[in-house]
């Protein structure tokens, strides 16, 4: 039976069918081909480097992490992944110029293989008052024919995010307004992220 209903279609229907299969095939195609970063030919020491930064992250030992991170880096200069995971920890630690300088390296290995990280990227260059080039790097990642839905709600978050403070500055409300946030100290910040602040278990704090 479904060799009847196979060949049932016309010729017509089927280019209907195959073509905009065709299309996301040539695409990707395309892509890949223009990728000149291969993590397999990366030097075998810059690697063991490199899972030693991991194991120093993944303890929040995250200066430890960047050290490790800039010898496997000596060892292999076209290691972006090192520069991207680089960048990360970075942007942890709040050191956005540096975070952003380490992305940077790492697009001018290979700019397909760094679109994947154009999200994150983002967050740095916000960090630093950037909001045009932060949404710029968003519509960047959006780009990518095949995020998955999660992905794309993180995207358009940002997106709201940077247009706001893009359109903030426009209205020109307070002419010498800087983008420059401190950290005030143990008594008021802690080292993670405070732009949403969350109610303690016992409601008090």
């Amino acid at each position: 039976m479904n060799f009847y209903i196979l060949y049932s279609f016309t010729p017509t229907t089927l280019m209907k069918i195959i073509k905009p299969i065709c299309t996301v095939l040539l695409s990707l195609l395309v892509l890949r081909a223009g990728a000149q970063y291969d993590p397999a030919k990366i030097d075998k020491k810059a690697v063991q480097l490199f899972d030693q930064s991991m194991m120093e992250g993944r303890e929040r030992n995250l200066k430890a992490g960047v050290e490790l991170l800039k010898k496997a880096v000596a060892v292999d200069n076209h290691y972006a992944d090192a520069y991207l995971s680089m960048a990360g920890m970075y942007t942890e630690l709040k050191n956005y110029q540096a975070a952003v300088d380490n992305y940077k390296i790492a697009r001018s290995i290979d700019s397909i293989y760094f679109k994947d990280y154009s999200l994150s990227y983002s967050i740095p260059l916000a960090g630093l008052g950037k909001f045009e080039a932060a949404l710029a790097a968003v519509n960047d990642f959006k780009s990518i024919p095949t995020l998955h839905e999660s992905s794309l709600r993180a995207a358009d978050y940002r997106i709201r995010s940077y247009q706001f403070a893009i359109d903030y500055a426009a209205k020109k409300i307070n002419r010498d307004y800087k983008f420059d946030p401190h950290n005030m100290g143990d008594s008021i910040n802690s080292s993670v992220s405070e732009y949403f602040p969350t109610i303690s278990l016992d409601g008090k704090h």
